[in-house]
């Protein structure tokens, strides 16, 4: 039973997998084009879209994360889902945002 409750506890402290929460990269920029739009959250979810920014610098790593967050989702359905809305990255005071 002890050993029940800690696994469970440490699968909780653990998180969700599939979702990427933005907290681990970087924001830090010089100008526009030091960042990147990507989508934080679910990543489950079918349609999406870039709602928020960071530094190209740390984009191998977030699509590297969003590849294994991808991969636990399992098989997804085939939904058509409409244009992102058109928010390109801004560099402003030195920290990349939508």
């Amino acid at each position: 039973m002890r050993i029940a409750f800690f696994a469970l506890l440490f699968a909780a402290s653990c998180g969700d997998p599939r979702i990427i929460d933005g907290k681990t990269y970087s924001k830090t920029c010089t100008v526009a084009s030091d960042c990147v739009g990507v989508f934080f959250g679910d990543q489950c979810e079918p349609c999406g879209c870039p709602n928020a920014a960071i530094a190209t610098t740390d984009k191998i790593t977030y699509d590297a994360d969003r590849s294994s967050a991808l991969a636990a989702c399992g098989p997804r359905p085939a939904i058509a889902c409409g244009p992102c809305q058109d928010r390109p990255p801004v560099c402003v005071a030195g920290a990349c945002g939508l």
